[in-house]
């Protein structure tokens, strides 16, 4: 008689589930789709400092009290982030030099994110042609005499 068959009945059973998969889960699908529109912002930098051996700008970015870290090259001009609207957005920037030396973290950029910029204007517009044409005569009505 095998080994396995001189286990308490309780362990057999226990074992036999353990060596069994579950069974193979059904197709997943998409019971609804719901379309998500962020803001992306561009901020443009200060110029870099005029030192030799900055390594790196690193950009605080605050979203709701959440913090995030973005770096920079030394000649970059500007970053992007996104965000939603009504999102309280802190920005702030320390340049960090090629000995690991940070400056003073700059003075913070403070704004609620929101969609406010109107569509462009549109353009194009153009006269295409110009022609004279024979006015119709316009009627006029006799005055009344009192």
């Amino acid at each position: 008689m095998p080994v396995i068959y001189r286990l308490p009945f309780w362990l057999r059973r226990l074992l036999w589930w353990q060596r069994v998969p579950p069974p193979k889960p059904g197709p997943l699908a998409v019971v609804s789709m719901e379309e998500v529109i962020v803001l992306r912002y561009t901020v443009n930098l200060p110029p870099a400092p005029p030192i030799s051996d900055l390594a790196t700008r690193e950009v605080t970015i605050s979203l709701n009290a959440d913090v995030s870290l973005q770096n920079c090259e030394p000649a970059a001009v500007s970053f992007q982030f996104d965000t939603d609207a009504g999102v309280a957005v802190i920005l702030s920037l320390v340049d960090i030099d090629t000995s690991g030396n940070r400056s003073d973290r700059s003075d913070p950029l403070s704004f609620t994110a929101s969609d406010t910029v109107p569509p462009p204007v549109p353009g194009g517009m153009s006269v295409a042609g110009v022609e004279q044409v024979e006015a119709e005569p316009k009627s006029t009505k006799p005055k009344r005499q009192p």
